[in-house]
Order: structure tokens, then sequence, then C-alpha cells
């Protein structure tokens, strides 16, 4: 009811039904995320922050995946291996949750103007978490919000590194050129428009004719996610790295993974058959045979969910790349206009720039600075800071980069 009422635009109701989960249940914490939710989209931000943080505190409360009781006896039957990539599959839901709603508040402080409190909240992200390679964009915009245009820039420059190239995000490069712009570093920023225009233009157009190949059918859509997700995480192929961003979801591993057990399910109703001669049928017929139709509408109920599932984020991050992509052109133009702006008139250009620049990052007392040599380190990501110097309202002569 919650979900339903939330997806409807209906945030009163959901936050009511929300409050009707009970707090010994294993879904309380999933129920505080869908409130909190809920919440700030009433502009309740800070009933909000509170439930987004009791959310990430009682996160390892959530024991299940969307699975009732029958899935949990059908684990009991499934191979070893099948059913421990299950258990690792819930508690990486858990840890999932947890950081999602860590998120959740940070974006709610980030809402309210408390920068500071926010900087920390995305600092509890963990690293290793999935969600950390699309908050730490998040993060960014958090210095870039507080005018620290080179910590903003050494946030993302996390994402050239080789561990993170799996990442896919076109907001990424969006924000980069925006702080070389509000730098005033020009042709920094140009360099990133035309190397996002030439690496994303064709994957736009790739998305776009996918979707209108298969305008109903939702089976191809979770082939294909299928194909993402086994293909592994750092892959070369920019559709793939495309779906990275929601096929490794707990939600959709969980569907196929549950394909996966039903194709062990088949072969242990055919073990039992064929072990039974006096009562032996064949997998077309008698209760074999009917047990094998109960798993065909369930493998079409998988591929059913799973494939709107990724047919419908396939759409939203599509529009997500066209409006960054149009973004960029409107940069380019600005770009364009700042340089017809610097032959014409070079004095009247730099004092319409003069008082723009970047406040010097400010380290805090858990902070330590170090010189960069060069190497990417995984405990290091997210925590680089650029040192550029703003060229706004400088002279065409001058370049302190």
């Amino acid at each position: 009811m919650t979900k339903e009422r939330l997806l409807k635009g209906d945030y009163a109701g959901a936050a009511s039904a929300a409050s009707q989960v009970q707090t010994s249940s294993p879904l309380y914490p999933i129920s505080l995320q869908l409130k909190a939710t809920a919440e700030v989209m009433q502009n309740q931000v800070e009933q909000g922050v509170t439930d987004f943080t009791a959310c990430a505190e009682d996160a390892d409360q959530r024991n299940d995946i969307d699975a009732g009781s029958i899935e949990e006896e059908l684990a009991k039957e499934q191979p070893t291996m099948l059913n421990a990539k299950w258990n690792a599959l819930k508690k990486d839901s858990a840890r999932d949750l947890r950081a999602r709603c860590t998120a959740g508040a940070a974006r709610a402080l980030y809402e309210l103007g408390r920068f500071d409190e926010a900087d920390r909240m995305y600092d509890q992200i963990p690293k290793a978490s999935i969600v950390w390679t699309d908050t730490l964009f998040e993060h960014a915009w958090n210095s870039y919000a507080r005018e620290e245009y080179n910590r903003t820039l050494g946030k993302l420059v996390s994402y050239k590194s080789p561990a993170l190239q799996f990442a896919f995000n076109s907001e990424v490069d969006v924000l980069m050129a925006q702080s070389y712009m509000a730098l005033c570093l020009y042709s920094d920023a140009g360099r990133i428009i035309d190397d996002f225009n030439h690496r994303l233009g064709s994957l736009a157009r790739d998305v776009k004719q996918f979707v209108m190949q298969n305008p109903s059918d939702a089976r191809p859509y979770y082939r294909l996610g299928r194909e993402a997700l086994k293909e592994g995480l750092h892959t070369d192929r920019m559709m793939y790295r495309f779906m990275n961003r929601f096929v490794r979801s707990p939600n959709f591993q969980s569907l196929a993974l549950s394909e996966d057990r039903v194709a062990a399910e088949r072969i242990a109703i055919n073990r039992i058959d064929s072990s039974r001669s006096e009562t032996h049928t064949g997998p077309q017929a008698g209760f074999p045979g009917f047990l094998n139709v109960v798993l065909d509408w369930r493998v079409r109920t998988i591929q059913l969910l799973g494939g709107i599932f990724v047919r419908n984020s396939m759409i939203d991050y599509h529009q997500i790349l066209i409006s960054d992509l149009e973004k960029m052109q409107f940069m380019k133009i600005d770009i364009l206009g700042h340089e017809k702006e610097k032959l014409m008139d070079p004095d009247a250009a730099n004092a319409s720039e003069r008082g723009r620049g970047n406040r010097i990052p400010v380290r805090r007392d858990d902070q330590y600075l170090w010189s960069f040599n060069g190497e990417f380190w995984n405990d290091e990501l997210g925590d680089y800071v650029f040192a550029l110097e703003s060229e706004c309202g400088k002279g065409e002569g001058t370049n302190a980069k």
C-alpha cells in the first residue's frame, strides 16, 4: 500500500500506510525508507532526516528480499551454491538498504542547506557499496553548493580511476564541465564537453533504437539485463556499463537468482520422479507435470517483472542522458559566447566575471592532506582536491592553472 500510494503521488497516504508496519517486522526498515521519502516530498524534511537515519540504523533487521516462507523452504532444497548466493544476496540487500537510507538523510540535509552535516553523512556510506558510486556524485554537488569547485573536481576525478570505470553517470561530466566554467577555465570545460558528446551521443541512439524495436514485449529487456549482469562489472561495452546502474541492484539480482533456482528445482523434481519407478510419469504428466507448469508460470512472472524493471530504468536514464546532452550544448554555446565577448571587448568580459572564484576547501579535524603522486588508491577515492586557481576576472595573458 505504501509503495502504491507513493508511486501515485499520495505522499500523506504513503506515510500513513508506512506507519502501520510493526517495529518487529523485518520490513520495518524498508517502511521507514518509504515513509521518509514521502515526508521529504511533503516538505517535512526534518522528519525525513530522522526516519532515514532510523532506517540506516535498523537496516540489519531486513533479513528477506521480498520472499515469503515458501521461497525460504524452497531454498533448503536448492544446491549449496545457489543457497549460499541467496544468503549472500540477503546480506548485501541489508547493506544496500543501510547505504540508501544514509544517502537519503544526506540528500535531505543538502536540501535544508546544512551542507557540513550532509558532507559528514555522505562520508558514512561505505566505498564498497554500489550505492557509493552514485552518491559520490551527489557528494560532489554538496561541495559545489559551497563553491568549493576544486573539491568538487577532486571527487569527480575519482570516476577516472580503473576501479570505478564500470560506473555510469552522465551527470558526472556535466558537473565537471560546470565546475571548470565556475573557475572560468573554459578550455578545460570545452574538452570535457567534446569528449562527452563523442562517447555518449551514439549510446543515446542505441538505447532509443532498442526501446523502439521492443515497444511492448518485456522479455527482450530481461534477457538484455541478464546479459549485462553476466558480462561482468568492468566491461568495455558501453550499453552494459549504462545498465550497470540498475541491473546490479538487489531487486534485479534477486529475480535473476530466482530464475536459476527454478532451473535447479526442475532438476530436483525430475530426479525424485525418476527414482520412484512405481509412480514415474515423466516431466510432462502426473504431479511432476503439474509442478513444471507452476514453474513455467514462475519463470514467465520473473521475466515479466524483470523486463518491466529494465525497460522503465532504461527509459528513465535515457531521458537523463538526453537532458545532459542538451545541457552540454548550452554550455558549449555559453563558452562560444564568452570567447566572442573576449574578442570584442576583453575588459568588459573580465569585469563581468570578477568576483567569481573558488573558496579554499577547509580541512576537517579528521582529515589529512597528502600530495597526489599520479596513482589512484581505493582508500583515497572520493577524497581528492584539485589545486586550480580561478581565472575569473583575470586578463588573457595570465594562466595560473
